[in-house]
């Protein structure tokens, strides 16, 4: 069977704050495992931009979930193809705040200032999800590095 990728955006519904999307993360994490799904998830106060990659039962079904999820509002595809390999394979779900990306990864993929997914093209947003992933990445990295230094005698 083959793997696909999905990307889609969606506004946070009102009524549903940090904490609610803390919670999709967590259970994200431990589903997509389980289902063999990987991905990406950039969000911000009122926008969510997701890849998923993974079987196309799995994803297609995840994705059916999501558009019923009264978490999301406009929940907007962007791109949907089979892939040869994965972007994300490392990360069930790897999960960071809008607010946590530099502000030079938001300006260089020239959709203004602020985190708006629906300014993207299905280029650019695979292109935005793997830079801020990798962002990601080497902080934890460095911070997992910076620990250790400090627990050495």
């Amino acid at each position: 069977m083959g793997i696909v990728r999905l990307i889609y955006v969606s506004k946070l519904a009102v009524g549903f704050g940090p904490n609610d999307v803390l919670k999709i993360v967590d259970v994200s994490e431990k589903n997509n495992r389980e289902l063999g799904i990987t991905g990406a998830l950039c969000y911000g106060p009122r926008y969510f931009l997701q890849c998923l990659e993974g079987p196309r039962d799995a994803v297609n079904t995840l994705y059916n979930t999501i558009i019923r999820d009264e978490r999301h509002t406009d929940v907007t595809l962007l791109y949907y193809a089979d892939i040869e390999e994965r972007v994300f394979d490392e990360w069930a779900m790897a999960s960071v705040r809008a607010n946590d990306v530099t502000k030079q990864i938001i300006l260089r993929f020239g959709v203004g200032k602020q985190f708006d997914p629906y300014m993207f093209s299905a280029k650019q947003a695979v292109r935005f999800l793997s830079a801020v992933v990798e962002e990601r990445r080497r902080f934890l990295e460095s911070e997992k590095r910076e620990i250790d230094t400090a627990r050495q005698p």
